[in-house]
């Protein structure tokens, strides 16, 4: 269901849901916590925001599959300002290092928004997190960080 919405600088839009009617599998957890994310580790949601349905959240850093099918699975991460390139963040398939990378090599500090996605099957019981595969430790700003499934 798609909602409307006022900025309250005159800007409009519309923007929705991830629970549309196409789907009764997804999840959506999204953070504004700053944090410390380091190499080869997931990024915390705590305190998450979460919308969910099929599919189960730990409360802190993973989904997990409960529907197997074909899934769309996206991240969205923003490094703090003054955070040096490059950023590499994956979407790990039961931990890190499954290889789907999204990444932004900008050089520029300040530059470095990942946002990235991928389609294909996810077996019952596999889990999904948003890793650090820069290879050193990268500093979140307070802006969203997010992840988000939906079964096609």
């Amino acid at each position: 269901m798609l909602q409307y919405w006022q900025h309250p600088n005159d800007c409009s839009g519309y923007y929705g849901s991830c629970s549309g009617s196409f789907s009764s599998v997804y999840a959506g957890v999204v953070t504004t916590a700053a944090q410390i994310v380091n190499d080869q580790e997931a990024v915390q949601f705590v305190p998450p925001v979460v919308e969910r349905s099929g599919v189960e959240f730990n409360g802190k850093d993973l989904l997990r599959i409960i529907v197997p099918g074909n899934y769309f699975c996206m991240g969205f991460v923003t490094p703090a300002a003054d955070e040096a390139g490059p950023i590499t963040i994956s979407i790990g398939l039961n931990g890190p290092g499954f290889g789907l990378y999204g990444a932004n090599n900008g050089p520029a500090a300040g530059q470095q928004v990942v946002c990235f996605g991928f389609t294909g099957f996810i077996p019952r019981g596999t889990t999904l997190g948003l890793y650090n595969a820069s290879g050193k430790s990268i500093r979140l700003s307070r802006l969203p960080a997010r992840i988000a499934v939906f079964r096609i």
